[in-house]
């Protein structure tokens, strides 16, 4: 089992974001069309914690405080969550959740980029045990729908570096798309985004 700590900021749209995108290649990613991964989520109905199952492994995810925003050129609700990962040796034929009525499956191709408050750069990877900020820009299909999704996931030892670095990549947003805005995009996690469907 792994335990993992964080502080997210995330949106929602229903077409592609241009100015994540351009920023996006112009540090060497782009969407190619095809869908990296399927997840399967178990159908809470609660925007506070999520159960699915991605890649061999069974996460819950539960969140914390909510509503702690520092960043004024991003608005939206910050939140703390904490996330259980478990390594599925075995998945039954059917899978985890046969019922399939019980799970909301969402295709998934994300790029990724990563800061560091340590360094200006904007890197595809830090080392491990490293303090810092997942941007990450998504293509999403629920259903017969595709969102796009933009987020931003700090982590690090404690509360107060999370929110250190989650400052910092705005920043690093900021500096390089100066016009950036969200105020038209859906502000929503996704155990809120799957409860409101």
């Amino acid at each position: 089992m792994h335990v993992f700590l964080s502080y997210e900021l995330r949106w929602f749209a229903r077409n592609p974001i241009g100015q994540i995108e351009y920023w996006f290649s112009e540090h060497s990613a782009k969407l190619t069309g095809h869908w990296d991964r399927t997840d399967e989520y178990l159908k809470t109905n609660s925007p506070q914690f999520s159960v699915k199952v991605r890649e061999g492994r069974l996460e819950f995810k539960l969140r914390g405080e909510q509503g702690i925003n520092p960043l004024a050129a991003l608005p939206g609700n910050a939140c703390f969550w904490k996330k259980w990962s478990y390594e599925l040796l075995q998945l039954p034929p059917a899978g985890l959740f046969p019922e399939k009525t019980d799970v909301i499956e969402i295709q998934k191709e994300r790029i990724l980029r990563y800061t560091s408050a340590d360094t200006n750069d904007v890197t595809s990877s830090l080392p491990p045990g490293s303090a810092g900020c997942q941007i990450e820009y998504s293509r999403i299909s629920i259903g017969k729908n595709i969102y796009y999704s933009f987020g931003l996931e700090a982590f690090g030892p404690g509360k107060e570096q999370m929110i250190h670095e989650l400052q910092h990549a705005a920043n690093v947003l900021i500096n390089e798309i100066p016009d950036l805005t969200v105020t038209d995009l859906d502000n929503a996690d996704y155990p809120e985004k799957l409860a409101a469907l």
